[in-house]
């Protein structure tokens, strides 16, 4: 149901590049809640959301590219590398958008996220898969919703 996209441009010229092989992709919104209760409130707590964490969470398949025997899929391998780093080289612009054949296409995010990239493990005789975690950096912004690697 869900596309993402890795950008490999410049904030100025972005370079849209997919990531393929996705599954189970979740999208988590964390609220952070700070007490407001007060004593007229007879003994019963109340919380207000003083702050919203939010990050896309998926497994990917990690096959070699149909073109090229030896290659890894271009946004998977630009996530992989980037996850191997420290500070703002592990930072990435994503948008993600719903595109199910003739379903809505309403919902279209992009935003900044840190990358944490860990490998499931498994026998020789299972197709390698990884956990990918993109912890969003700031807010997660409603786009136009995109067609495929425009």
């Amino acid at each position: 149901k869900w596309y993402l996209d890795v950008d490999d441009g410049t904030e100025e010229t972005p370079d849209w590049v997919p990531v393929n092989g996705i599954n189970n992709f979740r999208q988590v919104i964390s609220p952070i809640t700070k007490d407001n209760s007060s004593y007229a409130s007879e003994g019963w707590g109340s919380n207000v959301v003083t702050k919203l964490n939010w990050s896309l969470e998926f497994k990917a398949w990690r096959i070699a590219d149909a073109a090229d025997a030896e290659a890894y899929d271009d946004g998977q391998e630009i996530l992989r590398a980037a996850a191997d780093v420290l500070g703002l080289a592990n930072r990435k612009h994503v948008r993600w958008y719903e595109m199910e054949e003739d379903g809505p296409r309403v919902e279209a995010y992009d935003g900044w996220v840190s990358v944490e990239w860990k490998p499931d493990g498994g026998s020789d005789e299972d197709i390698e898969s990884v956990t990918v975690t993109l912890q969003g950096q700031g807010k997660r912004n409603a786009i136009t919703h995109p067609e495929p690697n425009s």
